[in-house]
């Protein structure tokens, strides 16, 4: 097995420039690492983020993930249900129905009507109408006469 040749240095200022190149590159090698970690770290940020919304995970509890909207909302395709569907997840996770009662979800609808107006998009009055009023006949009225009902 050879043996590791040495360098020659002809003066210890020679050295000492071959030590603080070898300290800058660690330095170098050093911010390179925590530069990709912090990289990583805004990009799984951003990936947590970005499900969240997609799911529900609204910070105030408004907001439903999935497996907790109206019973056989998988199942309905009225118009109401379908347009609900597309119109509010155009911008946001969809609501849960049970947020407001039929005045609050008349005057969110209101709302989200200047708000769509406002982003440009194309969304027609109906579609809107037929999401209200399907928020209408799964929200807190709805709750308190299927409570009343047992």
């Amino acid at each position: 097995m050879g043996t590791r040749e040495r360098p020659e240095f002809d003066s210890a200022r020679e050295w000492k420039a071959l030590l603080d190149e070898a300290r800058a590159n660690r330095r170098a090698w050093y911010v390179a690492i925590a530069t990709s970690f912090l990289l990583i770290a805004l990009v799984v940020a951003a990936i947590i983020f970005r499900l969240s919304a997609r799911f529900g995970a609204d910070t105030d509890g408004r907001f439903m993930a999935w497996d907790r909207m109206p019973a056989g909302f998988d199942s309905d395709h009225s118009a109401e249900a379908n347009a609900f569907r597309a119109t509010c997840a155009q911008c946001h996770v969809l609501p849960s129905p049970a947020l407001y009662d039929e005045a609050g979800w008349r005057l969110v609808g209101q709302k989200m009507g200047g708000h769509i107006t406002g982003r440009g998009l194309e969304i027609p009055v109906h579609q809107i109408e037929l999401a209200v009023e399907y928020l209408i006949r799964h929200g807190q009225d709805a709750e308190s006469r299927r409570f009343a009902d047992r």
